[in-house]
């Protein structure tokens, strides 16, 4: 009994101590990354390139990964802002369609066809005036932007034509040509300012305010001043190179009302 007791006693006191000096294995930290799978082989095709592969080998290209939508609206060029050049004659002036002109100025038209530029351009000069005349007139004008803008519209023809004949090689209608230019510009000008309504009420606030309209008219059409100025003056340099122009009665009278116009711009600036 005694060595029972003895043997009850040892495993009391030691057992313990043993299982309190036996090595604790040591804990996995919390934020242990998962291990990584292994690298496939580099030469290994990707899944996305085999698709594009096989699409390409099906002979169809793989959409781009940024590619619009099929309905997304495509922009396009407006036809008026395209300009396709002009048709022009064997003797190199532009074209003309005389159905097109209006019916007062088709005889002038069919003058402007003559295939002889000494006969064809004095007819062009006056087809111009005559076309810008004739639009201007079948417009409701009013002191505003749109009047402005459908001025513009309806003298672009002219100025081509008279831009063409200034082009050509012939002193005296290079002179004429851009002596009616810059008188087509004045015109327009007169044009607008008559639109703008007259007062009947001699009140001081009627007429600040028709002078307030006319003010802004004048800024408005300043681009076309500028235009018929520069026409002038490009006359002005025509006749300096061709002196002998001042034995042409018609291109000498253009070319005085040219400098007159070009010296009253000069001292008006120097106000």
């Amino acid at each position: 009994m005694l060595r029972t007791l003895a043997t009850f006693i040892s495993l009391t006191l030691f057992a313990p101590m043993a299982l309190a000096d036996a090595p604790t294995p040591p804990a996995e930290p919390a934020d242990a990354a998962p291990a990584k799978p292994a690298d496939a082989p580099a030469d290994a095709p990707k899944p996305d390139a085999q698709k594009t592969d096989a699409a390409k080998s099906d002979g169809a290209e793989a959409p781009a990964a940024n590619a619009p939508a099929a309905d997304a609206p495509v922009r396009s060029v407006s036809a008026a802002s395209v300009t396709s050049p002009r048709p022009r004659l064997p003797n190199g002036l532009i074209a003309i369609t005389v159905a097109e002109l209006p019916e007062l100025c088709r005889d002038s038209g069919k003058r402007a066809l003559n295939p002889n530029l000494v006969q064809a351009l004095p007819a062009r000069i006056s087809l111009a005036n005559c076309v810008s005349d004739a639009k201007i007139n079948a417009l409701q004008l009013i002191d505003g932007n749109e009047s402005i803008v459908a001025i513009e519209e309806a003298i672009a023809p002219s100025i081509e034509l008279l831009d063409d004949v200034a082009a050509q090689s012939d002193a005296a209608s290079k002179v004429m040509a851009l002596h009616a230019k810059a008188q087509l510009y004045s015109n327009a000008t007169s044009r607008m300012l008559k639109t703008v309504p007259a007062t009947n009420q001699s009140t001081q606030e009627s007429q600040a305010l028709r002078d307030a309209r006319r003010a802004i008219l004048e800024a408005m059409m300043a681009p076309w001043r500028e235009k018929q100025l520069e026409a002038h003056q490009a006359v002005v340099d025509v006749a300096k190179l061709n002196p002998q122009l001042a034995k042409n009665p018609v291109a000498q009278a253009a070319i005085a009302d040219s400098r007159q116009r070009v010296a009253q711009a000069g001292s008006v600036a120097t106000r």
